[in-house]
C-alpha cells in the first residue's frame, strides 16, 4: 500500500458487454488490463450517500441519527484529446456507432482508410439499454458476420481510478453531458458521468497500458470550416447535453435505475474570432441563415472531426470593453439536418441516424467500439 499521489494515478476504461443488462457489476477483479489504460487530467467521480434527517422534537436540540435514502453515484472526467484511446467516452457519449461498413463483418468492423481505422459515430435518440434495429445494420450474413439476438446496444461502460492506497473502480457509467474545449494551449474533453456504483480494492492497476501512439490533437492542426470556407478562430467549445436522468425507485433500491433522456437532446457550439472584420456572421444571425460547419484535426493519417450539416447562428457580439482588438463571440445551436452535407467524409459507410452531429476518429482502434465485445 503506498499514499495517494496524483502525479502517479492512472485510469482504465473497458465497455459493458454487449450482451448485459443495466447495470453490469460482476466483473472479475482483473477484467481491466492491456489497452484498457484512459489517459485522463482529472476527475471528480465518487459514491456519496444521500441521507434524510429530521428535524425530531424528543427533547434534545440536536438532530438524532440519519436514514440512509440512496447513493448518488458520478461525477466529472477530464481527458486530453487524443486519437487513440478515448473512442469508447465518444461512443458512448454519442450513442450510436455506425457498424455498416459494406463487405466487412455483420457487425461492420470500421472502414479502412489510409491504414487507420475509421469510426463514425452518430447521435442515437435513446442511450439506455436497447436491441439493435434491422435498419442499423447489415443484412444477415453479410460479409460473412453473423448476429446474436442477445445482442444489444450499450452504452456504459466500467472505469476505474489507480490511487494509491486502493483502486477506485466505478460501474455501468453513462455520459450525460461531453463538451469540447479547444484552446491553443490545449483541447481537452470533459464528460458529466452517471455512475451505477462503486467499489474499493486491489483491481491490478499494474497491468493497465495504453495505445503505442500517444499522440495529442494539437491547436495547429485544427481546421474550421462554415459552409465550406475555411476561417481561422482563436478559440471553440462544443457542447452535447443528453438530458439524461436516473432516478430512484422502490425497485431499484439504493442505487438508481438505467438513465433514460428527460427531455431534448441540445448540440451547442461556440467560437471565437481573434479579429472583428466582416458582418457576414451577424447577417447570419438577423435571416437566420442555416450554415453548415466542420472542426476537423489531423495529424498524419489520424484524424478527429466534428461535423454539423444545420447550424443556426443564435448571437454573435464584439463588444467594446478597451482599447484592444475587438474580437467576435459566437454563439451557435445545431440541428437535425434535412441532408447530409458531409457524405465524403464517412469512406464506405452511410449514416444511419443522420442527427445534429456527427465524430468521425480515424485512429489505431480495429473494432467497433459499441460491439467490440
Amino acid at each position: 500500500m503506498s499514499d495517494g499521489l496524483g502525479a502517479v494515478a492512472k485510469a482504465a476504461i473497458l465497455h459493458d458487454p454487449q450482451g448485459s443488462d443495466y447495470p453490469k457489476t460482476d466483473w472479475a477483479a482483473d477484467a481491466l488490463g492491456a489497452g484498457h489504460g484512459l489517459p485522463f487530467v482529472s476527475e471528480g467521480v465518487a459514491k456519496k450517500p444521500r441521507t434524510q434527517t429530521q428535524p425530531i422534537l424528543a427533547g434534545k436540540a440536536g438532530y438524532r441519527a440519519a436514514d440512509l435514502l440512496g447513493y448518488d453515484v458520478g461525477g466529472n472526467l477530464i481527458v486530453p484529446a487524443r486519437y487513440n484511446d478515448i473512442g469508447l467516452l465518444i461512443a458512448c457519449a454519442m450513442g450510436y456507432e455506425n457498424p455498416n461498413d459494406p463487405g466487412e463483418t455483420y457487425h461492420g468492423s470500421p472502414d479502412t482508410v489510409t491504414g487507420k481505422y475509421l469510426h463514425v459515430f452518430e447521435l442515437d435518440d435513446n442511450l439506455h439499454t436497447e436491441a439493435w434495429a434491422s435498419a442499423e445494420r447489415l443484412a444477415s450474413g453479410s460479409g460473412g458476420g453473423t448476429w446474436d439476438s442477445d445482442d444489444k446496444k450499450v452504452r456504459r461502460f466500467l472505469l476505474a481510478f489507480a490511487k494509491g492506497v486502493s483502486d477506485h473502480r466505478f460501474y455501468s457509467n453513462m455520459v450525460n453531458r461531453m463538451s469540447i474545449d479547444i484552446q491553443p494551449n490545449q483541447i481537452q474533453f470533459e464528460f458529466d458521468l452517471l455512475s451505477y456504483n462503486g467499489a474499493r480494492s486491489d483491481y491490478s492497476s499494474s497491468t493497465w497500458t495504453y495505445s503505442t501512439d500517444r499522440r495529442n490533437v494539437i491547436f495547429p492542426n485544427v481546421v474550421f470550416s462554415l459552409s465550406g470556407t475555411e476561417y481561422g478562430f482563436a478559440s471553440a467549445r462544443i457542447e452535447l447535453v443528453n438530458n439524461l436522468d436516473a432516478p430512484l425507485t422502490t425497485a431499484s433500491g439504493l442505487y438508481k435505475s438505467e438513465p433514460r433522456r428527460n427531455g431534448f437532446r441540445q448540440v451547442t457550439l461556440s467560437w471565437n474570432d481573434p479579429v472583428y472584420s466582416s458582418d457576414d456572421r451577424i447577417d447570419d444571425m438577423e435571416t437566420p441563415t442555416e450554415r453548415y460547419i466542420s472542426i476537423v484535426a489531423s495529424s498524419s493519417t489520424y484524424k478527429l472531426g466534428f461535423y454539423f450539416s444545420s447550424v443556426k447562428i443564435l448571437d454573435v457580439q464584439s463588444p467594446i470593453s478597451s482599447p484592444e482588438i475587438l474580437k467576435m463571440d459566437h454563439q451557435a445551436q445545431a440541428f437535425i439536418p434535412s441532408s447530409d452535407q458531409f457524405s465524403d467524409q464517412w469512406g464506405n459507410v452511410s449514416l444511419i441516424q443522420d442527427k445534429e452531429m456527427v465524430v468521425a476518429l480515424q485512429n489505431d482502434y480495429s473494432s467497433n467500439y459499441l460491439t467490440a465485445t
